[in-house]
């Protein structure tokens, strides 16, 4: 057969026909004769495998019709139905992309795979589970956030996730059009703080209950893991409980676990401040001490806080532990100065236990936080 620069150029029949093969073998075969023509066309071998790969496409979008579509992306936990879009290891194609076939609208695999309630505020979540290079990954978005191409830019593609302001109304639409034709997707329960859930759940440590919490309090979820030996842990504890010398670390051990107890006696949010008029004796030891029952403890932005947070980060941190003790050191304070000149009103502030009413632009009331915990603070 003799061609034509216009066969490869003007007409899609060349690269239709090779899609239509079955044998990969043959297909690859017959397409390296077909290259050979199209370089002495000036066609690079390139530009011959992309429109090759739109041909492919084109012949799948065709076999929809008769059969249920689904999302075939390796290492998904489950397929999910996906009709009007085809999607693979490849990304996520709009079969209805226009005159041209198929419109890809993302270059990786892209799916939700669960959706969730958060506890306190009955908000809805969707979990999106991604796939950039051979690992999958989840985040936890809000519902509302899935459904707006102004909002969805930011929370998505922070984590990589290829969303722009370009793509962003196609993404949208391919997550409410897989939300609707899966209803059956699975359900949970969310939380965006720590400690207790009801009366029978602590996070983090019940299992089916999921994290939903922002990145801004990330620094103190990750320091809340198990760390070193609990042998080593215990035998250290128990000599500071039996040495006379350790009063302060024994009161700040004992604060850290009545932490937890605040909300089931229905007690009220207490504060121990560890105070010295001189330097280097111990007083942030024994806080350490303290926060070592529920995180790895450290002085570099981790589960300790910086002693001259503000009012409202303060209470943010106390809403997000919840019943677990907020640790606060004034040796990371910034130029000397601190809540020194107020600590009354900010044991009082604290121990009221809620961060008090907020309103919205929509005329209503922000969710207020709460917390159960107390407050273990060191000071000079």
């Amino acid at each position: 057969l003799s061609y034509t620069v216009d066969d490869f150029t003007e007409s899609t029949e060349i690269f239709d026909t090779l899609a239509k093969i079955e044998s990969d073998i043959k297909r690859e075969a017959e397409a390296n004769k077909l290259k050979k023509v199209a370089r002495g066309f000036g066609i690079s071998a390139k530009v011959f495998d992309n429109c090759l790969n739109e041909a492919r496409i084109r012949a799948a979008s065709l076999n929809q019709n008769s059969v249920v579509q689904t999302t075939a992306f390796t290492g998904q936990e489950r397929p999910l139905a996906c009709p009007g879009y085809i999607c693979d290891d490849s990304g996520v194609l709009l079969t209805g992309g226009g005159p041209y076939g198929p419109r890809r609208i993302c270059y990786h695999p892209l799916m939700p795979t669960r959706q969730l309630v958060n506890y306190d505020t009955g908000e809805q979540k969707i979990e999106v589970s991604y796939r950039i290079g051979k690992e999958w990954n989840k985040i936890i978005v809000s519902r509302s956030t899935l459904a707006m191409a102004t909002r969805i830019v930011k929370p998505l593609s922070e984590y990589g996730i290829a969303v722009d302001s370009e793509n962003a109304k196609d993404i949208v639409t391919y997550f409410t059009r897989l939300l609707s034709a899966n209803i059956d997707l699975p359900k949970g329960h969310s939380a965006s703080r720590m400690g207790w859930i009801d009366d029978k759940h602590f996070l983090p440590y019940e299992e089916g209950l999921y994290f939903d919490g922002t990145a801004n309090y990330r620094q103190i979820y990750e320091a809340i893991h198990e760390s070193g030996n609990a042998d080593v842990w215990f035998d250290l504890i128990r000599r500071v409980r039996e040495y006379r010398g350790c009063v302060s670390a024994r009161v700040a051990l004992a604060a850290s676990f009545a932490s937890a107890l605040i909300k089931p006696l229905k007690a009220t949010p207490f504060f121990v401040h560890i105070w010295s008029d001189q330097s280097e004796t111990g007083k942030t030891v024994a806080m350490l001490v303290g926060a070592s029952v529920w995180a790895f403890p450290r002085l570099d932005g981790g589960y300790v806080q910086i002693m001259d947070s503000t009012d409202a980060g303060m209470k943010a941190a106390a809403g997000f532990l919840y019943s677990m003790p907020l640790c606060l050191d004034e040796l990371c304070m910034k130029d000397g100065k601190g809540y020194q000149g107020n600590l009354d009103n900010m044991i009082y502030n604290f121990c009221d236990g809620t961060s008090g009413p907020r309103g919205t632009r929509e005329g209503g009331l922000r969710y207020q936080k709460k917390w159960n915990c107390c407050v273990i603070s060191t000071g000079e």
